[in-house]
């Protein structure tokens, strides 16, 4: 069975958007682009909003936003924080926006929970038709199997083999070389930047995967999955609230090493568990 998108959400919390290496670099095609005119973003794979209602905060009507995922409870999340919004549950953009084109288009770690390489290249190949031709495309994606990051050596180590796919659903493990080549056979790569280096996976090591690691051990897999701050922020707890306030103030000062590496190391793909691409669409 794979992972479920709707018991467990993903892309509700906003409470990590200060140190959000892609949402900066997301602001700034926004700012670019706003030069001009007010500018349509679709998002696919939106989650709860959590890009969306953060671009919304800062630039109001300015911008129009729509959103796209597989998860119902996600959008209807959404929905509810962004009622002039417009939020659809679908897999792809082919039945819905037959008669809009884009000025900003983000895939923002959509692209490794496809089923598999031909339906990343189907996927972009629909952004690249959805695309003003004065457009950006802004994807962000692991690149879980790039030499020296954190979870290369899980997998040379035959531990945690399968931590993204059960935390994350993640189906698609890509090298820079391998999502770089995929990119280019649809859309014009204008800037690759690289995040994710090895504060902000050591984050992820000490206070995401070995906890969810001994949640599995010592409760149950149910349990582990759903630990996660979607749930929590969608629960209504106030006891799972209390928690989720305390685990950032814990984990904010890794977070915040975690984002100074991005912006320093940002040209180097060297250990780097994840890729930024900006694209512009490929006119004939």
């Amino acid at each position: 069975m794979g992972y479920d998108y709707d018991n467990n959400p993903q892309g509700i919390s906003a409470s990590n958007n200060v140190f959000d290496f892609n949402l900066l670099k997301i602001k700034l095609i926004v700012d670019e682009q706003l030069k001009t005119k007010k500018i349509k973003i679709l998002e696919i794979g939106c989650g709860g909003g959590r890009n969306i209602s953060a671009l919304k905060y800062k630039y109001g009507d300015k911008i129009s936003c729509f959103g796209v995922d597989i998860s119902e409870t996600s959008i209807n999340y959404a929905k509810k924080i962004m009622k002039d919004e417009f939020f659809i549950v679908g897999k792809t953009i082919d039945d819905y926006f037959q008669d809009e084109k884009f000025d900003i288009i983000l895939l923002v770690d959509i692209l490794e929970h496809l089923d598999n390489f031909f339906d990343v290249e189907k996927t972009l190949e629909r952004v690249s038709s959805k695309l003003k031709d004065s457009g950006d495309v802004f994807i962000s994606c692991p690149i879980e199997s790039n030499p020296l990051c954190i979870l290369w050596f899980f997998d040379k180590l035959k531990i945690y083999k399968n931590i993204t796919l059960d935390c994350f659903g993640h189906t698609n493990k890509f090298n820079k070389i391998e999502i770089l080549e995929i990119v280019k056979k649809h859309l014009n790569i204008s800037k690759v930047e690289y995040n994710f280096h090895f504060f902000t996976q050591l984050g992820y090591l000490v206070f995401y995967y070995f906890p969810k690691g001994i949640i599995k051990m010592v409760f149950s897999k149910k349990t582990q999955t759903f630990f996660r701050e979607s749930n929590i922020e969608i629960s209504n707890n106030f006891f799972n609230k209390y928690v989720l306030k305390i685990y950032h103030i814990i984990k904010s000062p890794i977070n915040l090493l975690g984002f100074i590496e991005s912006i320093i190391r940002r040209k180097s793909g060297f250990g780097a568990q994840n890729i930024n691409i900006i694209c512009k669409k490929r006119l004939s």
